[in-house]
């Protein structure tokens, strides 16, 4: 067929398309050595004594092994645990002086959804939790006495 003992059909399949143009190689490890300048060690500095201004801990800069995760970025899932308890929120307010068993049992079970979703140590989850349990009570409570509907 036409085409087919082409020498730049083969030079093609082998990924030499672009006659002239080479990878450069890596450096042997001979050569990096050569080209890197050789130059004294630094020495290290004596640790500051305990209470001195330089002393890492009394500066604020000690360093641990472990972070603490509230610092840390919070994930996809904490984040949209926290928009729900504070839509939770909103809705146990709004379900004090509107249809308490519609507006603030909703509000609850989207508390305790935001509860499972999210992080325990966050504040906003366990106080979105407390406050629609507590707007469910006074909105039942004052739909009763004022005898307004509850649903």
């Amino acid at each position: 067929m036409v085409g087919e003992g082409s020498p730049h059909r083969a030079d093609r399949k082998r990924g030499r398309h672009r006659a002239g143009r080479r990878r450069p190689r890596p450096p042997r490890p001979e050569e990096a050595a050569a080209r890197t300048p050789l130059r004294p060690a630094r020495l290290a500095r004596a640790p500051a004594a305990p209470g001195r201004p330089g002393h890492l801990a009394s500066s604020g800069l000690a360093l641990s092994a472990h972070e603490d995760r509230l610092t840390a970025r919070p994930t996809a899932a904490q984040l949209v645990a926290d928009f729900l308890a504070t839509f939770a929120i909103v809705g146990g307010l709004v379900g004090l002086v509107y249809y308490p068993g519609r507006l603030a049992t909703g509000a609850v079970f989207v508390a305790l959804f935001a509860a499972a979703l999210g992080d325990h140590r966050r504040p906003i989850i366990a106080v979105g939790v407390a406050l629609t349990a507590l707007c469910w009570f006074l909105g039942m409570t004052i739909a009763v006495l004022l005898d307004r509907p509850i649903f």
